[in-house]
């Protein structure tokens, strides 16, 4: 069945592909029906992965439990066997495509059904939008409850937290980014954000994946013990990779961020959630405001982040603190975020480490100049000695030229005298 889903799948795919390339007033329609039929195989693709990872980390459950050997770590990433009908490369082929449509179906849902007159009675009238299936599937939630595990996790409480491929991850992770930052409809992104998903995801933290450990790919679908010791931790490099494009999903998020949908991002305390604050009213306690983004953020702006990550968490926390001078932000919103931002504690976690990186790199700035005055001082003593030996030289040659001026010259007198005395004798 899975195998008929993921040729379903490639073969709409390429439909897709033509019908997207032809206008939309030659057969709005089907094209309509198309996509939708194809979104909803992409959905099904998507809870069938989900399932089968679920179905793994039981297996490891009962293994382990048969064994009565401990979870090797808190957190461990699960890989599908490797004779699975389906497999990770499909599964992330799958998110990027769910993420065109369902961004194409934000653009284009009315469209498509207001223009869907009746042009072949064979046809069923399309009735739902590409979007409006992505919200009544609650496509976001399941795709936040991978990212986090909750979707392969047991309800019942346990110290065991099973996370999906990295891959998936990552991908998951861009689709929701994608999502958030294109759509065009302010209802769509208010539905995005109203729910508390998206905080979810925010808060998630990704030391789960960083101290987790590799589930082995098992060889086949049958049920064989592993035992703890085959477990290996996941490569640096996969971590920082997820850390990058977690930073760029918060980055998407600032950039939804403007006067109309901050109080999405802020949470007031419920008791006084209805208060008009005014520009000096400090009635407001600095711990009852909640910023989930800027909180995060600042956790990326520490010295030992990656440079990029470093400034694109920066980006977010400098953009948010402007958009508080932002005329058109209401003054209760203006005074959550300064009261928030303006804590010691993050002002400090925002201010500290550039105040780290000027000092560091005005130290190696010193450093260089000093070891350049340094080289200047060395080259001008070896150019200094080098004129003195070539002084030295030239003097040497002089001296033996003027001895050789006054040393006596032998010119032939003997002989001229000889002559001489034979001329006066004749």
């Amino acid at each position: 069945m899975i195998k008929i889903l993921h040729a379903h799948v490639l073969t709409l795919g390429v439909r897709q592909e033509r019908l997207l390339a032809e206008p939309v007033a030659v057969r709005p329609q089907e094209k309509h029906v198309t996509l939708l039929a194809e979104l909803a195989t992409t959905y099904s693709e998507i809870k069938t992965f989900v399932e089968l990872l679920d179905r793994q980390a039981r297996q490891i459950d009962a293994n382990l439990a048969a064994s009565k050997l401990q979870h090797p770590s808190p957190s461990l990433i699960l890989s599908l066997p490797k004779k699975c009908p389906i497999d990770e490369e499909s599964v992330v082929e799958t998110l990027r495509r769910l993420s065109e449509l369902v961004v194409y179906g934000d653009q284009n849902d009315d469209d498509l059904l207001s223009s869907s007159g009746s042009p072949d009675p064979s046809l069923d009238e399309p009735t739902q939008g590409l979007f409006e299936f992505f919200c009544e599937k609650n496509c976001l939630m399941l795709l936040v409850d991978v990212v986090t595990g909750r979707a392969l996790s047991n309800t019942e409480p346990s110290s065991q937290l099973y996370l999906p491929p990295v891959s998936v991850s990552l991908q998951t992770i861009q689709t929701i980014s994608i999502i958030i930052l294109n759509v065009k409809r302010p209802t769509s992104l208010y539905y995005l954000l109203s729910n508390n998903y998206i905080n979810e995801l925010i808060d998630f933290p990704l030391t789960k994946y960083q101290t987790a450990s590799l589930q082995p790919a098992p060889s086949s679908s049958t049920s064989t013990t592993t035992p703890s010791s085959a477990f290996s931790r996941l490569p640096e490099a996969f971590v920082s990779e997820l850390t990058t494009q977690f930073v760029t999903f918060l980055k998407s998020l600032s950039g939804r961020m403007d006067a109309d949908t901050v109080g999405f991002f802020l949470t007031y305390p419920a008791s006084t959630s209805d208060v008009k604050y005014h520009t000096h009213d400090t009635s407001i306690p600095p711990d009852s405001v909640k910023f989930p983004l800027y909180s995060r953020a600042l956790e990326f702006c520490g010295a030992s982040s990656d440079p990029f990550v470093r400034v694109t968490a920066m980006n977010i926390c400098l953009n948010t603190l402007k958009l508080s001078t932002s005329a058109n932000l209401p003054t209760r919103d203006k005074l959550a975020i300064a009261i928030f931002s303006c804590r010691k504690s993050r002002a400090e976690s925002l201010v500290i480490p550039v105040c780290s990186q000027l000092v560091r790199y005005t130290s190696l700035i010193n450093e260089q100049i000093t070891k350049n005055f340094a080289a200047n001082d060395a080259y001008n003593a070896e150019l200094s000695m080098k004129r003195e030996l070539e002084n030295l030289a030239t003097h040497s040659k002089l001296n033996k030229l003027l001895h050789a001026d006054d040393s006596p010259v032998v010119t032939g007198g003997k002989g001229g005298g000889g002559g001489g005395g034979g001329d006066s004798s004749s």
